[in-house]
């Protein structure tokens, strides 16, 4: 995997629960998801069972419970995963998506929305 400069430290998600529906939106296509690898207020790391190319501009969208987010970013990188083999038998492709500078109010509702997922509050 490239690495880029990265604005903001990832952070890991945990395992996602309840009903979260994850999709990026290119060029009129709506690529439904459910695995997030990390996420910062300036990007994440997603895997869709297609691929889009580097520089693709795209919208990530999250409804969950009553969160509607939809942030601006750019796909920066762009792998497939070998051996791995999504439900409609196409492959499956791991993204980094940089999320627009001007859409830091999207973006940072995101990881509000996510902030559960990604530290355990106290659990020990």
């Amino acid at each position: 995997m490239p690495h880029e400069s990265r604005e903001h430290e990832r952070k890991a998600l945990l395992e996602l629960e309840g009903d979260s529906s994850f999709f990026i939106e290119s060029d009129d296509a709506l690529y439904p998801f459910n695995r997030v690898n990390n996420v910062s207020v300036s990007g994440a790391g997603i895997v869709l069972p297609a691929p889009l190319p580097p520089a693709t501009p795209v919208v990530l969208g999250l409804n969950q419970d009553d969160w509607r987010i939809r942030v601006q970013g750019t796909v920066v990188w762009c792998d497939s995963l070998p051996g791995e083999v999504a439900d409609n038998d196409d492959g499956r492709y791991r993204l980094g998506v940089r999320f627009n500078h001007r859409d830091i109010k999207n973006s940072s509702m995101l990881f509000l929305a996510l902030r559960e997922f990604i530290d355990p509050f106290g659990e020990a």
